[in-house]
């Protein structure tokens, strides 16, 4: 009998080790197709959005709503989804954009223990 207890613990120490092994590994984050279309979009922003345009037309233009809306300045940003990314910054002026700039980032922090954990689980 005590020889079966050591295998059942030998085995189930192997399973949970496994277990936490796969839950904690890295890998890529996905990125859904429409993230990846929105990011080129993003990416060739300068191409789409004007000096002079309004608030809507460089939404839809650029096919979304900004990320971020500071009324009080006139600023609006986008940011791309993913570990290499693309940032937007619009400014206005009476409701008109007048300076658009555009920044590339190459990664964002890594994630906590926990937000990866998470992140797994799909929380």
């Amino acid at each position: 009998m005590n020889r079966k207890w050591r295998i059942a613990v030998l085995v189930g120490t192997t399973l949970v080790v496994g277990i936490v092994a796969f839950v904690l590994h890295s890998r890529d984050p996905v990125v859904s197709d429409e993230d990846i279309a929105r990011n080129t979009r993003l990416m060739f922003s300068s191409q789409h959005a004007k000096s002079g345009m309004t608030p809507s037309e460089v939404a839809t233009a650029l096919e979304s709503a900004p990320d971020e809306r500071d009324p009080e300045t006139g600023v609006e940003r986008w940011h791309t989804r993913g570990h290499l990314g693309h940032t937007v910054t619009i400014y206005y002026e009476n409701g008109r954009v007048t300076k658009i700039e555009n920044r590339t980032w190459k990664s964002r922090p890594e994630l906590s223990w926990w937000d990866n954990i998470r992140d797994r689980l799909g929380f």
